[in-house]
């Protein structure tokens, strides 16, 4: 595929963090949010989930923006084989979170690009997230000044939250803000698309 006649790019999903990492990479696009069920499966690795979920993502806008690049992506928490999910409000972040404190949490993060007449391109980039021993008191603190309540793991990794964790590994640092930026800058060599 050339860039010479620069086609749209569609990010499909209605993620501000997303949106802002596209938008801080210098990337011009529109959202047009998927309306992909996500309700999990029984027995479903988490790896296997955010594959599933960010090519089904893709796959779906695609349909509607079919001379575009469409980029999806999902991520995936889990703590001892338990799926962590979007917390939606204070107590049950509060409670997801102290489950992770002085623990390690994975974060299954995976990208599905789909450029014009393409077939879905997907990786998945792992990231561990190992946390310092906090009390509830300072847990709550947290989650009373950041409200990360949208977030897998009840926390921000790109804010205050930095302060809850005592090691950060992934081989993308980007991957757990929610969209992996080396990855996608793999897919759009892969895919004959410039960046610039």
């Amino acid at each position: 595929m050339s860039n010479k006649n620069p086609i749209q790019w569609v990010l499909a999903s209605a993620s501000k963090h997303r949106a802002k990492q596209l938008t801080q990479a210098g990337c011009q696009f529109t959202l047009d949010p998927s309306d992909v069920d996500e309700a999990p499966i029984a027995g479903e690795p988490p790896a296997k989930r955010a594959h599933r979920l960010a090519q089904a993502k893709a796959v779906e806008v695609a349909q509607r923006h079919q001379d575009s690049l469409v980029i999806g992506s999902d991520q995936v928490a889990h703590l001892s084989g338990q799926l962590l999910r979007k917390p939606g409000h204070h107590e049950a972040a509060l409670e997801q979170l102290m489950q992770a404190s002085g623990q390690c949490v994975s974060f299954e993060t995976a990208l599905c690009v789909i450029g014009p007449g393409q077939t879905p391109w997907v990786e998945i980039t792992q990231t561990q997230i190992e946390f310092w021993p906090f009390d509830p008191a300072t847990a709550n603190r947290y989650l009373k000044i950041e409200k990360p309540y949208d977030a897998a793991g009840s926390f921000y990794s790109e804010a205050m939250g930095q302060w809850l964790i005592k090691r950060h590994q992934s081989e993308d640092p980007s991957a757990i803000v929610g969209l992996p930026m080396l990855s996608l800058g793999r897919a759009l060599r892969a895919l004959g698309i410039r960046p610039f």
